[in-house]
């Protein structure tokens, strides 16, 4: 009786020590995607370029947009056309864009996110 006692109270251990260890994994997934940007995110000073480094996030991407002060579209990537595992960059000089302060937005099909740049 008393082994019986012993493997049920090493069983109830077990799964107590265990469950920890899923909330971080919980909390990791919960994480991953869209709130990644901002790690997968550069700029490049000198040549006035923006990265985002898609293949560092799990984000399905619906939409690019750079809006500028006023929340006019500049700059469109939709569906199809929005990368998938790979490097996107923004060149600013190429898409037009005069100096100023600009919105970047990611929209992912569940949520969104945003990032000033500024073109100089």
């Amino acid at each position: 009786m008393n082994l019986r006692t012993f493997f049920t109270f090493a069983a109830f251990l077990l799964c107590v020590a265990a469950l920890p260890a899923q909330s971080s994994s919980e909390q990791l997934a919960l994480s991953s995607g869209i709130d990644q940007l901002d790690h997968a995110f550069y700029q490049d000073s000198e040549e006035g370029l923006y990265f985002i480094d898609f293949d560092a996030v799990s984000v399905i991407v619906k939409s690019i947009l750079i809006l500028d002060g006023q929340g006019n579209e500049k700059f469109k990537v939709e569906g199809s056309e929005a990368p998938i595992n790979d490097i996107f960059e923004i060149d600013p000089k190429a898409l037009g864009l005069s100096p100023g302060t600009y919105t970047l937005v990611v929209n992912s099909y569940t949520d969104s996110w945003k990032k000033t740049i500024t073109v100089k």
